[in-house]
This record gives C-alpha cells, structure tokens and sequence, in this order.
C-alpha cells in the first residue's frame, strides 16, 4: 500500500493483515521481537495510517498471534466493528 507518494519520495506500507468487513477497513500487526526498541517508529507508522482513513490499527505480541489466533481475530474484529 503506497502512502503519500510523491515524485521524489515513495512511501511504501506493507501491514501485516489489512482486514475489510462490512465496509470497515483495519490493520492488525504481529509485532515479534524485532520490534524491541522501535515503538517510536511504530507509532509513526500507525499515525500515517490513520492520516489515510484506516480508523483501526492494532498491535499483538506475535506469542499471543501464534498460540492464541482465534482470540486475536475475534478481539481485532470486535474493535473493528466498535470503531472502524
């Protein structure tokens, strides 16, 4: 998904899971332990996407994405329908 593109500069965003329902649109992360460290450029990432209209954006732990999916749709689908 390209963000802000300009002639000069390109803005790629690659969201793990961008999830459409009911005319809802949301990005769900799986932040591993990559992420150790980045928060800064998380939140910034986020910001951008929300700038662009996608109302939901959502971070798990990669642990709870693995051992516990389901729940992790359901949570993530739940705040979709609340606030997308």
């Amino acid at each position: 998904m390209r963000l802000g593109v300009t002639p000069d500069h390109r803005n790629t965003v690659e969201p793990d899971f961008l999830v459409w329902r009911d005319r809802k649109l949301g990005v769900l992360e799986v932040d591993g332990p990559w992420h150790t460290g980045r928060a800064a450029d998380d939140h910034k990432r986020d910001r951008r996407l929300r700038e662009h209209g996608i109302r939901v954006v959502e971070r798990y732990p990669a642990e709870r994405c693995y051992s516990m999916a389901g729940s992790v749709v359901a949570e993530f689908l739940q705040l979709l329908d609340q606030n997308g």
